[in-house]
């Protein structure tokens, strides 16, 4: 996932101190507010426990709300196209074609993302299940895709509107 001072030059961070749900101490908020080019504004949030070392991070929209919902396709075909940027609410659904995956809603919501980042996700998710033949031979085909050493489609469908894939022209 990327950090936030990678969220670009017209961000405002605000500090404040919160209780660690991990261990009840003091732990540190940090509250940015920006923009995201052709989208919209957002404020995207990461806590921090430096006793526990428990972290939490997520995004909420801020400023105007969409009536309707959103379909990005985005066919990769090269390596470069994994490093575009995602946005993805807990109301969308991504899917990758021809592997079938579908990434429901709830399943990592409300984040700033890339597509490799998401499918690198996936990947440690699934790594960590019961291996069975039909598992691995699914994980070999995931792990081509966020290599980029295949061609496939990645796409995000969501009814409230509030997700993106960035457009790099």
């Amino acid at each position: 996932q990327l950090p936030l001072t990678d969220m670009g030059s017209d961000t405002k961070s605000i500090q404040t101190e919160s209780l660690c749900i991990g261990c009840l101490e003091q732990g540190v908020t940090t509250i940015l507010l920006t923009n995201i080019p052709f989208f919209r504004q957002i404020m995207v949030s990461r806590f921090e426990c430096p006793y526990c070392g428990y972290t939490e991070k997520s995004i909420q929209f801020a400023g105007e709300h969409t009536d309707q919902g959103v379909r990005y396709e985005l066919h990769v075909e090269s390596p470069e196209d994994l490093n575009r940027r995602v946005v993805k609410s807990t109301e969308s659904t991504i899917t990758v074609q021809p592997i079938n995956l579908e990434i429901p809603g709830p399943t990592h919501g409300n984040t700033i993302s890339t597509v490799e980042g998401i499918l690198g996700q996936c990947f440690e998710d699934l790594h960590n299940v019961k291996q069975t033949p039909k598992i691995i031979e699914f994980l070999n085909e995931l792990h081509q895709c966020r290599q980029g050493l295949v061609n496939f489609n990645f796409i995000l469908d969501d009814p409230s509107g509030n997700s993106f894939i960035e457009n790099p022209n």
